[in-house]
This record gives structure tokens, C-alpha cells and sequence, in this order.
């Protein structure tokens, strides 16, 4: 499971010490294949930009810059032809996250939001890699051309992955239950815990003070406010 994966994770993590210098060798020899002009770089004199977190752990301040270098590490060090964030290999996820804490003091994040953004991240990479290079296109010919940072290798088997019928049946499935949603989210990649957040300076009170009720209510508003389905909102 996604959570069995995060405990190891982080049972994994005391082994590893917090320098480049520690990358396993296996896995930078993969990245290497991509451009490492892209790797997230320290300040000058050791210091490290500062990410708020609420008191479960979560990023609440400084997240537009970090969840730009998680992008950006994700797509660099964690290959896409695995089915499951959770079949992923430990040691590439500890490269973005050794690379990730050269740049940011994540001293107070929390090992389980980390993980969650690294893995929304790298399942958005892919749906985007899919909807642009590989939906309804000849597959011999998309394997032909790989996108730019992603190794001829993994991009085939990513290819042959996306046109599977197991793949398919589950893209389908997928789509019909998002088609199912009366009332989807309207905030976009902002997180539930920057929406608390916001919610909580708003009203001049402790993130605490907000209950889940009031964070759903301003999820699925629109725009002008309105809620997209009143009936769900009466009941909350």
C-alpha cells in the first residue's frame, strides 16, 4: 500500500546521509542519461529556503517554490514505465528527496506529505506525457521519437504500457467515474492544506480552528462563490 511504501521509505532514509555525495550509483547512472543542468541547486553559504508547515506536517507557506523543484526532480530521477508510485525503487525516490533538502529546510515536513506530492507530481508527468505524445497516435512512431529528458528505453516500455488493454480498461473506468463527480474540486494543484490554511488566515484564527466542513465548502465553490451543488452543502 501507498502508506506500507512511506514507512519504509522512511526507515530507509536514517541509512542515507543528507549529501549528494550518498546518491546510489544505480540509480544516478539512470540519471545521468537526462539533463542535469535541471537539478535543483543550494544556496550560497549552506542556506536553504524555508517551507511553512501546517501542524500535521503539511506545507502550507513557500510551496509554489517547492513543489516547482519537486517537479522538476521527479521527472529528472524517477522513471515513468513503473505501473504503481508504490513498485517505484527506494533509491530513486531518496535522490529527489537528498536533492529536495539541499535547497529546502523540510526539517518540519512531514515524510508522508512529501511522498504524497512526489507521487501526485510524477502520476501528473505521466497522464501528461500520455495525453500529449502517445493518445491516439501510431505507437511505432511514438516510440521513435521520446520526449525530451526521458531515456529511449523507458519511453518505449512507457509506450507499450499506456497501450495496454489492462491500461485502457482502467483509463476508462477512471473516466467514468470522474464523470460520476457532482461536485468536483475547483482548486486546481493547490493542496487541501494550503486551502485550510488560507482559510484559517482569512478568519484570523489557528489552523486547528477549521474544520473539514468549511475546507470542502471553499474546494467546490466556483469562482463567484456559488457552490456547484447546494443539495451536498445543506448537508454538511
Amino acid at each position: 500500500s501507498f502508506m506500507d511504501h512511506i514507512v519504509h521509505s522512511l526507515d530507509s532514509d536514517s541509512a542515507v546521509a543528507d549529501t549528494a555525495e550518498n546518491i546510489p550509483s544505480r540509480a544516478l547512472s539512470s540519471s545521468r542519461r537526462r539533463d542535469l543542468s535541471r537539478r535543483s541547486k543550494p544556496l550560497p553559504d549552506g542556506k536553504k529556503k524555508k517551507v511553512g508547515v501546517n501542524p500535521w506536517g503539511q506545507p502550507i507557506r513557500g510551496v509554489k517554490s517547492y513543489s516547482t523543484i519537486v517537479g522538476t526532480l521527479t521527472r529528472n530521477h524517477i522513471p515513468i514505465n513503473y505501473k504503481k508510485f508504490t513498485k517505484v525503487l527506494d533509491e530513486f525516490i531518496h535522490i529527489v528527496k537528498i536533492e529536495h533538502k539541499l535547497t529546502f529546510n523540510l526539517r518540519h515536513a512531514a515524510n508522508f506529505s512529501i511522498l504524497r506530492h512526489i507521487n501526485n507530481t510524477w502520476k501528473r508527468y505521466k497522464s501528461r506525457l500520455n495525453k500529449k505524445y502517445i493518445k491516439g497516435k501510431d505507437p511505432a512512431n511514438v516510440k521513435a521519437t521520446p520526449p525530451l529528458f526521458v531515456p529511449k528505453e523507458v519511453w518505449v516500455e512507457f509506450v507499450d504500457m499506456c497501450n495496454s488493454d489492462a491500461f485502457q480498461a482502467q483509463s476508462k473506468k477512471n473516466t467514468e467515474n470522474r464523470n460520476k463527480v457532482k461536485a468536483p474540486c475547483t482548486t486546481g494543484r493547490t493542496s487541501m492544506a494550503v486551502v485550510h490554511h488560507n482559510l484559517a488566515v482569512e478568519r484570523n484564527v489557528p489552523d486547528e480552528d477549521v474544520g473539514r466542513a468549511d475546507v470542502f465548502i471553499k474546494a467546490h465553490s466556483k469562482p463567484d462563490k456559488t457552490y456547484q451543488c447546494p443539495e451536498i452543502i445543506e448537508k454538511l
